[in-house]
C-alpha cells in the first residue's frame, strides 16, 4: 500500500508542476476554451428574450434605458414602472447598467449589446480563475478549472442575464489574484490593482466582504506574526471600502428622499431583510436546497468531482487559497441564508472555487486510475501515464457538459421567466389602452422581513402604476389611486397572502373581473367605481 501511495503522490504532484504543460500549449488551450465559451454564449445570447426576461434583469433594462433617455447621469439610476415621480432609486453602484447604456448607445439596444457586459464578465472569470489556479496549483489544474468555470454558468438560468453579480464575481477573482501577486512580489502596482478590484466588487454588492477571509489568509502568509506589518493590510481594507462608503452614503440619501425599491437598507422602508440566518440554518431543507442548486450548475459529475477535489485538498494539504475562498463563500451562504434561498443567482459566487476543486478532483481520479495500472504492472511511470491522467481528467470535466447539455444548448428563448404573469399581462393588453394605470399587489410582498417591489407585471404589460403593500390594503387607498388614473387592479397569487381577502372582497364590488385563476387567487379587475350586486 505504501508503494502505491508513493506512486500516486509522485504522479499527482508531477502533474501539478509548473512545467506539466508547455507555455505554448497553455496559451492555445486557454484561447480554445474562451472561444468555445464565447461561441455558445453568442449563439444563445437571446435566451430568454428581453421582453420576457426575469425580474432581476428587468430592473437593469429599465435603468439602462433611462440612462440612455435622460442623458447618462450616473448618480440618477431611474426605474420606469412607478406611475408618478420620483423614479430615482437607491441601489448598489450602478456601474453595470451604466456600462450597458454606453454600449447600447453605440451599438443599439438589443440582446447582444445589452448583455455584452455579462458575456465579458464570465470570460474574465475564466481567465482569472486560470491565472490564480496556475499560481497555486500549476497550469494543468488551471486549464481544467478554466474550462469548468466557462461551462458552469452556461447551464445556470441567470447565466445570460444582466445584473451586478457576474461583474462582481469577476472583480472578486481579480482582487484575490492581484493580492496574491502582491504577496509574492511586494509590487505597489499589484497592491493598487487588488484594492481597486476589491473596491469595485464591494461597491457593486456588499456581499464580497466575505473575501476578507482569503485576503487575510494571504496577508498572514506574507507577514506571519509580525503584527505591526498588518497596518498595510488595514490600509488596503480602508482604501478598498472607500468607493462603497461614498456610494452607499449617497444611496442612503436617495432612499430617504426618493425611492428604495430594492430594499438595500433592510428595514428602512420595509425593505427585504437578507439576514434571517438562525431560523433557516436550523432547517435541513435549507441545506438540501443549496446543495441541489449548486449541483444544478455542475450536474452529478461536477458535484462528485468537487467532493473528490475537496478530499484531495484536505489529505494533501494543498490548494489553501482556494480552500479559504470556498470557506468564505460558505460563510456568505450562511450569513445571507434567506437571500440565498430567495435568489438562485447568488450561488454563482461559488463558480471559481468550485471549478478549481472539480479540476483537482478530476485529476485525482485520473491519477488514481493510472497509478493503479502502474502498480499492477510494477512499472515505473512513463509519459504515457501522465498523458493518460490528463486525458481522464479532461474527459471527466467534459462530462459536466453532457450532464447539463439541455440547460446549455436547448433553452427556449420564447419561454417567459414568469409564465403566470406573462399570461395575465397578455390578457390585460387586450383591454388596456396607452396611458392606463394599474394597481398591483401579490406574491412579491411576502418575503420575511420585508419586500422588494417587483417590476415584472408592469414590464410585461408595458404599463405604469402603484404597488400596494400590506398595510395599504383598504378601499380608501384604492379609490384615491383611481382618482389619479388607476383603471385596473392586478392581484397575483393572493393565496400566499390570506390577509388580503377582506380588501379583495371590497374592491370586487366596484370592479369587473377580466381574468381569474381561482386556484392561485390571481385576478385582473377593471375598476369603474360603481357598486355591483354580486
Amino acid at each position: 500500500m505504501s508503494e502505491y501511495l508513493a506512486r500516486w503522490k509522485k504522479l499527482f504532484f508531477g502533474l501539478l508542476a509548473a512545467d506539466s504543460v508547455s507555455a505554448r500549449l497553455q496559451t492555445i488551450s486557454l484561447c480554445l476554451i474562451l472561444l468555445m465559451c464565447l461561441g455558445i454564449r453568442i449563439a444563445h445570447i437571446d435566451a430568454p428574450r428581453l421582453d420576457r426576461t426575469a425580474w432581476k434583469e428587468i430592473d437593469y433594462i429599465e435603468i439602462t434605458s433611462n440612462y440612455m433617455r435622460n442623458g447618462f447621469d450616473f448618480v440618477k439610476p431611474e426605474i420606469s414602472w412607478p406611475a408618478e415621480p420620483p423614479r430615482t432609486t437607491a441601489m448598489e453602484l450602478p456601474l453595470v447598467p451604466y456600462a450597458s447604456a454606453l454600449v447600447c448607445a453605440i451599438a443599439g439596444f438589443h440582446a447582444f449589446s445589452f448583455r455584452l457586459i455579462t458575456l465579458l464578465s464570465f470570460l474574465v472569470i475564466s481567465v482569472y480563475t486560470y491565472r490564480l489556479a496556475r499560481l497555486e496549483l500549476g497550469p494543468l489544474v488551471a486549464l481544467i478549472a478554466a474550462f469548468a468555470a466557462s461551462v458552469l454558468p452556461l447551464s445556470h438560468y441567470y447565466g445570460n442575464m444582466v445584473f451586478s453579480e457576474p461583474a462582481m464575481i469577476a472583480f472578486s477573482v481579480m482582487a484575490i489574484f492581484h493580492f496574491r501577486q502582491w504577496s509574492h512580489s511586494g509590487s505597489k502596482r499589484e497592491w493598487v490593482l487588488s484594492a481597486l478590484f476589491f473596491a469595485l466588487a464591494v461597491a457593486l454588492k456588499l456581499e464580497p466582504l466575505y473575501l476578507l477571509l482569503p485576503l487575510a489568509y494571504i496577508a498572514y502568509g506574507r507577514y506571519g506574526r509580525n503584527w505591526q506589518s498588518y497596518r498595510f493590510f488595514a490600509a488596503f481594507v480602508i482604501c478598498s471600502l472607500s468607493i462603497a462608503v461614498v456610494w452607499f452614503s449617497y444611496a442612503y440619501h436617495i432612499a430617504r428622499t426618493s425611492l428604495d425599491v430594492y430594499g438595500i437598507f433592510g428595514g428602512l422602508e420595509g425593505g427585504h431583510d437578507k439576514f434571517q440566518t438562525l431560523g433557516m440554518l436550523s432547517d435541513p431543507e435549507w441545506y438540501q436546497i443549496m446543495v441541489h442548486r449548486i449541483a444544478g450548475m455542475g450536474g452529478k459529475t461536477g458535484l462528485l468531482l468537487f467532493v473528490a477535489g475537496a478530499a484531495a485538498t484536505v489529505l494533501l494539504r494543498i490548494n489553501s487559497v482556494f480552500f479559504f475562498y470556498l470557506l468564505a463563500v460558505g460563510v456568505y451562504f450562511m450569513i445571507v441564508a434567506e437571500g440565498n434561498i430567495d435568489g438562485p443567482y447568488r450561488q454563482m459566487v461559488i463558480v471559481p472555487p468550485f471549478s478549481v476543486f472539480a479540476a483537482l478532483g478530476a485529476l485525482a481520479v485520473g491519477v488514481t486510475v493510472c497509478a493503479t495500472l502502474g502498480h499492477m504492472r510494477k512499472e515505473g511511470y512513463s509519459s504515457g501515464y501522465r498523458i493518460g491522467s490528463m486525458l481522464i481528467a479532461c474527459v471527466l470535466v467534459a462530462m459536466i457538459v453532457a450532464d447539463k447539455r439541455d440547460a446549455i444548448f436547448s433553452r427556449d428563448p420564447l419561454l417567459p421567466a414568469a409564465p403566470d404573469q406573462w399570461v395575465m399581462a397578455k390578457e390585460l393588453r387586450k383591454h388596456a389602452r396607452e396611458g392606463d394605470k394599474i394597481i398591483t399587489l401579490g406574491a412579491y410582498t411576502i418575503h420575511k422581513g420585508g419586500n422588494d417591489l417587483s417590476p415584472v407585471f408592469y414590464y410585461y404589460a408595458g404599463l405604469q402604476g402603484w404597488s400596494l403593500q400590506k398595510g395599504q390594503w383598504n378601499l380608501e387607498t384604492a379609490k384615491a389611486l383611481m382618482n389619479k388614473g388607476a383603471r385596473y387592479l392586478v392581484a397575483h397569487e393572493m393565496i400566499r397572502e390570506p390577509e388580503s381577502a377582506p380588501f379583495m372582497e371590497e374592491v370586487r364590488k366596484i370592479s369587473r373581473v377580466l381574468y381569474e385563476d381561482e386556484e392561485r387567487r390571481s385576478v385582473i379587475l377593471e375598476l369603474d367605481g360603481q357598486s355591483r350586486s354580486r
